[in-house]
């Protein structure tokens, strides 16, 4: 029981794990996002908060139910409509801001209006829930949302017929209330991809519509930082193409073949077939720069025909990147056929039309420096330009190669646990998907998340379940909370251990025994300050309940950002939708995260 005569049930034996509960009436002054035309009946804040330090909990098995006094003059067999309130991206305000995405619905019992799924799976987190009554609305449009690549989770889904908002779930599967009966629209969003996609349809009570996601051709900005900056989606979304380009995983020559610097992807932009007028080829992508951030680096790779014969003639093939911010443009990296230095001869690169020489800078780094931009405060926006440009004749070309586009770098040395029976059940392309779904994630803070190394670990079986009994001594200072290891998590962190001490360690076990429920648990020394030194001993835990890049990006929070514990605002208590809230789903990462997160010192980034 709450006050105001709310109350909030927890089905028996739904949640394995300890929490604090809570539910009161939601103050007015704080229910600020757009409801059109829908009538409110009521609202609450729900508290529902895992009492686990630096855990990523999976949700109760069975939902919540919610339950408050009902008006007086709600009519008989009223039907509700139940929906959060969460920053979610919005395609038309080009931007993040508070909507109300729909999670139940409620009918009247005994005077009440109560919670019960029905299209929707219920309430399954804390938040603030707004209570609807819809008595033009009986109809339901459901459907997944997909690319080319499949279907995808964290979309916002919109409709033409009132102001609610859908989130996609892991399967890609939206659900919305459709008012009026009759034709409507559905309009999806990536924020992270930059694709759009709509469809329409006609509800007769519930209408099935799939939507295609594609790329925008100018990517909408709602969030901080640079997308697909290594190229690991394995395609060129996110960027505007002008002339010709792909990703690719490797260029072969006859004297060498070329490969990413990270990764498995790079971007090959070239003068070649379907150039511009047959000279030149472009990648472009506006951003806003992150909170806190120093220097943008890129590595890149002049590959030309010109070589060795037409140097010092017209035919002075180039490259440049230039950023354009607000105090104007400027070239950060640039290099010519005439003006090259140490040029490797690698023979034949097989280019259409060409000869059998041609010759590589290798991988060189341009950076430039955005601090300037970087406040916490007012946004900045600004255009990052990558141009090759054929110079004298379109007869031989020239490739340029570019990867690894980043503002810092967090490497991973995975371990994955194998005891005589049982193992985690973890392999390179689960290690590989992850961290692809957490660079997705981190990439608003400008951190680009590679792969040191992976192996697996043999280990005993007790270890693979390892113990993570939560429990706390006296504390340390600084209203830190002083965790106490177990002894099978001692035991864990000191397997395998990377050579290079700024690596984040991740461990990918079977489970978490002793604290039922958790997909993800990270270690670092804001709350196991006694215990842990962030070089020498700190990691994370992954699951297998745990499995996604949204959960390791989650733990991947919980040891960049210090020294606030888990129950900081900036992390468990942060607004839901963000990527270190229990209801993570949306991945935000809010400026004031990114400040910390790169904030000068920060021991596990590097340039």
């Amino acid at each position: 029981m709450g006050e105001g005569d709310t109350s909030v049930t927890v089905q028996p034996n739904s949640v394995p794990y300890e929490i604090v509960l809570g539910i009161a009436p939601a103050p007015p002054s704080e229910i600020v996002a757009p409801a059109g035309d829908l009538e409110s009946v009521g609202a609450v804040v729900l508290t529902f908060e895992p009492t686990a330090f630096n855990a990523s909990v999976v949700p109760p098995t069975a939902p919540l139910e919610i339950s408050i006094p009902a008006p007086a003059d709600a009519p008989a067999n009223s039907e509700f409509l139940v929906a959060q309130q969460v920053l979610a991206d919005s395609l038309d305000a080009e931007a993040l801001q508070e909507q109300f995405v729909a999670v139940d619905t409620a009918s009247l019992v005994d005077g009440r209006i109560v919670t019960h799924p029905h299209i929707f799976s219920g309430i399954f987190n804390g938040g603030l829930f707004v209570f609807f009554l819809l008595p033009s609305i009986g109809d339901f449009a459901t459907g997944i949302v997909s690319d080319a690549t499949g279907p995808q989770p964290g979309v916002t889904v919109s409709n033409n017929t009132n102001t609610v908002v859908s989130v996609t779930n892991a399967s890609g599967s939206y659900t919305l209330p459709i008012s009026g009966g009759g034709a409507f629209t559905v309009t999806a969003f990536d924020p992270l991809r930059g694709s759009s996609g709509s469809a329409s349809g006609t509800v007769a009570s519930t209408a099935t519509v799939n939507i295609f996601l594609t790329p925008l051709i100018t990517p909408v900005i709602t969030r901080d930082g640079i997308r697909n900056g290594g190229y690991e989606r394995g395609n060129l979304t996110s960027w505007a193409l002008t002339g010709v380009g792909l990703a690719r995983q490797s260029l072969a020559c006859t004297g060498a073949t070329i490969t990413p610097t990270e990764g498995q992807w790079m971007a090959d932009i070239n003068t070649g077939l379907g150039a511009v007028g047959s000279t030149g080829s472009s990648l472009k992508q506006r951003f806003r720069v992150p909170a806190g951030v120093q220097t943008l680096r890129l590595d890149f790779n002049f590959v030309s025909e010109e070589f060795p014969e037409f140097v010092g003639t017209i035919f002075n093939d180039s490259f440049s990147a230039v950023i354009t911010t607000p105090n104007g443009s400027a070239t950060f990296a640039s290099t010519s056929v005439n003006s090259a230095q140490g040029v490797q001869l690698i023979g034949n690169c097989f280019f259409p039309g060409g000869d059998s020489t041609s010759g590589q800078t290798g991988w060189l780094q341009g950076s430039v420096d955005l601090s300037a931009f970087s406040g916490t405060g007012v946004m900045v926006q600004v255009d990052l330009l990558f141009s090759a440009v054929d110079a004298g004749d379109n007869i031989f070309d020239t490739h340029v190669l570019i990867d690894n586009i980043r503002f810092s770098t967090l490497f991973i040395d995975a371990k994955i646990l194998q005891g005589p029976t049982v193992g985690a059940n973890a392999n390179l392309a689960r290690v590989r998907n992850e961290v692809r779904g957490a660079n997705e994630i981190l990439s608003q803070a400008g951190i680009n998340v590679r792969i040191r190394n992976v192996q697996t670990v043999a280990t005993t079986d007790a270890l693979v379940d390892t113990d993570i009994t939560w429990t706390t001594g006296a504390g340390c200072g600084g209203g830190l909370v002083n965790g106490i290891l177990t002894a099978e998590e001692t035991a864990v962190l000191a397997l395998a251990r990377s050579a290079t001490a700024t690596d984040l360690n991740v461990y990918y076990v079977a489970s978490g025994t002793g604290l039922l429920g958790v997909g993800g648990f990270a270690l670092g020394p804001d709350d196991f300050c006694a215990a842990i030194n962030i070089l020498v001993n700190s990691g994370t835990f992954q699951m297998d309940i745990g499995a996604g890049g949204n959960i390791l990006a989650h733990e991947i929070g919980h040891i960049v950002i210090s020294p606030q514990t888990a129950g900081n605002v900036l992390e468990h208590s942060a607004p839901a939708g963000n990527f270190l809230s229990t209801t993570p789903a949306l991945g935000v990462v809010a400026r004031n995260q990114s400040a910390n997160i790169n904030r000068a010192g920060a021991p596990l980034l590097l340039p």
